[in-house]
């Protein structure tokens, strides 16, 4: 383990001498419609997933009761 990290610590050491400053890029943009189409999709999951572990918890119940 220390001959890898002997040899790891120059490897880093050039790797940040030959670093290019980060160059300013724009920030994008999304449309309100692309936000909202996500929010709805997001949610409609979110709730979908809650609802069916309701469903089968529910079912589950009914059977168990049945059996006894």
């Amino acid at each position: 383990m220390p001959k890898f990290l002997l040899h790891i610590f120059p490897l880093l050491m050039l790797g940040s001498a030959y670093a290019q400053a980060p160059q300013d890029a724009p920030a994008p943009t999304v449309g309100m419609t692309a936000v909202i189409i996500f929010v709805v999709i997001f949610v409609g999951l979110i709730v979908g997933f809650f609802w069916y572990y309701w469903w089968t918890e529910k079912k589950r119940q009914r059977e168990k009761e049945q059996k006894k």
